[in-house]
């Protein structure tokens, strides 16, 4: 199955460099390079036949879209998304002489995937009465209703202390299926009133987990709005 990942990298024409990749057992191969200038994918590029290189990483996993699973995909090559406590595959950074991760050999057919599939949810569904009501907590992109900023309105959900150093806080949601809208205590979600290119007038939130279930927080939902 190909995958298409973007990578932090430039091409001559100022775009972010697109590869289709797909798994072969061994590595990620590079099966073809989008043509920024007619938005093509180009099957003879010299990186094709290539594998990509997993040793100066951002970060510990990759983020890909699939079409034929119709969504974002995750694969976590650190292995520690689904179980933090697990041992890093990758060679970590001491933000001393090193800044990236080296995950050069760390990813195999075991390495963890997480599959964010995108579904419309529509009104007086299965789908959206089961959540009509309950709380959904968000660690991540959590909207902030109030929020003035049209470029960034979420929260700030990661603090720092001194005692416990950084770590995530909580924000706590409810759907309401009669109105199809998330809401915060209370106050609905909105996109931004002004246009923003960033955002382009939606909205994107982190995963929304039923409070019971924060441990498996990798299968739950996402929603945006605009």
């Amino acid at each position: 199955m190909n995958f298409s990942y973007w990578t932090n990298s430039q091409d001559s024409n100022g775009f972010n460099i697109e590869y289709r990749i797909k798994w072969n057992g061994t590595g990620f191969i590079i099966t073809g390079v989008r043509n920024s200038q007619n938005w093509t994918w180009d099957d003879e590029a010299s990186a094709v036949g290539t594998y990509l290189s997993l040793a100066n990483m951002q970060h510990p996993d990759i983020y890909v879209w699939s079409q034929a699973l119709n969504g974002s995909v995750r694969i976590d090559i650190n292995g520690k998304s689904i179980d933090p406590s697990a041992t890093a595959k990758c060679v970590e950074p001491n933000y001393t002489s090193t800044f990236t991760f080296n995950c050069t050999g760390a990813a195999s057919s075991t390495t963890p995937v997480i599959i964010y599939k995108e579904e419309v949810v529509q009104p007086g569904s299965t789908k959206a009465t089961a959540i009509n009501g309950d709380d959904l907590v968000c660690y991540d992109n959590c909207p902030d209703p109030d929020s003035n900023d049209p470029f960034y309105p979420y929260f700030d959900t990661w603090v720092w202390d001194d005692a416990t150093g950084g770590r995530q806080v909580s924000k706590t949601y409810q759907f309401d299926a009669t109105q199809m809208r998330l809401e915060y205590s209370g106050t609905p979600i909105v996109a931004p009133v002004a246009s923003s290119d960033d955002f382009n007038m939606n909205i994107w939130t982190g995963a929304l987990i039923p409070p019971g279930n924060i441990g498996r927080k990798s299968e739950y939902a996402r929603l945006s709005m605009g």
